[in-house]
């Protein structure tokens, strides 16, 4: 899908590719997923190299920036509705387009409001909505987080979702780390047409913002680990304290049982009418004792 915005100092104007003139206007190009049709037409209108385009849709590239005689390709990584895609931005002197395999909301919207006239604050919004999809979606995790953590004290929570998590963490970490570079390579003077420091500086903070919201997700999930990990061994150690306590106060009735089971010819109450029930109150008394002893021990 193609979309082609006219950039003039007083309007944007929407035409389609086959009516554009790169040579007399400035552009906004923003490809969605192209068919090879629709591949074939911007290398024609544009002159730009069939590989870059093509290294723009490859989801495995990572951020960079890689410099031509008449452009310069960005590599830049960004949240889509369902994973972390990579996305190419192409800047020359006559327009700036982006290419990417999976829809971004942003761009989207961007295409809608009214787009700066000047190539900086236009790589700029770029930039800063692509950078605003990862600050939402870090709030979500948050989100998700603090649910995983209520259910975590109460030794309730799915390990499942705990590493899974986990693993969108450390993919969000690499995809910030790698754009926080090429933004650092754009203000050291990387592409000579971006020129206003200022702009660029700023989302290099954001980009540092975010890292370190990251960081402390990563630290609050391994304490959610640890916690339920904790909380595991603590009511595996209930269970067992429990089994431990039945297993005392049967000690005593079982060993008095164990010494009148055996063969001797005179044992103490055993011509007695009640020694049965001598025998079976004194048990009840021990497990009665060893009960209280347990109470004021604090052990039940």
């Amino acid at each position: 899908m193609l979309h082609v915005l006219s950039i003039k100092k007083k309007s944007v104007i929407l035409h389609d590719i086959d009516k554009i003139n790169i040579s007399k206007n400035f552009y906004w190009i923003d490809v969605s997923n192209p068919t090879s049709e629709e591949l074939n037409k911007i290398i024609e209108k544009t002159k730009l190299i069939q590989h870059d385009l093509k290294c723009a849709l490859d989801r495995r590239e990572k951020p960079r920036i890689d410099k031509k005689d008449k452009y310069s390709l960005i590599i830049f990584r960004s949240v889509s509705k369902t994973s972390i895609t990579p996305i190419g931005i192409i800047i020359s002197k006559n327009f700036v387009m982006t290419i990417h395999r999976e829809e971004i909301l942003s761009l989207q919207t961007l295409m809608e409001e009214e787009t700066p006239n000047d190539v900086n604050k236009i790589v700029y919004e770029i930039f800063s909505g692509l950078i605003k999809e990862f600050s939402q979606n870090l709030e979500d995790i948050e989100d998700r987080l603090d649910k995983i953590e209520e259910k975590a004290i109460r030794a309730e929570s799915n390990m499942g979702q705990i590493f899974a998590l986990k693993k969108n963490i450390i993919y969000l970490r690499k995809a910030l780390s790698g754009d926080r570079e090429v933004v650092e390579h754009i203000i050291s003077g990387a592409i000579p047409i971006l020129k206003n420091k200022t702009l660029f500086n700023m989302l290099f903070i954001e980009l540092s913002q975010l890292i370190d919201t990251e960081e402390l997700i990563k630290d609050r999930l391994t304490g959610v680990l640890e916690v339920h990990l904790s909380s595991i061994s603590n009511k595996l150690n209930e269970v067992m304290k429990s089994f431990t306590v039945i297993a005392s106060l049967l000690l005593i009735p079982m060993l008095i049982s164990g010494i009148y089971g055996m063969n001797f010819r005179v044992l103490p109450l055993s011509q007695h009418d009640y020694g049965f029930w001598f025998s079976l109150g004194f048990m009840l008394i021990t497990v009665v004792l060893m009960l209280l002893f347990f109470k004021i021990r604090k052990w039940l």
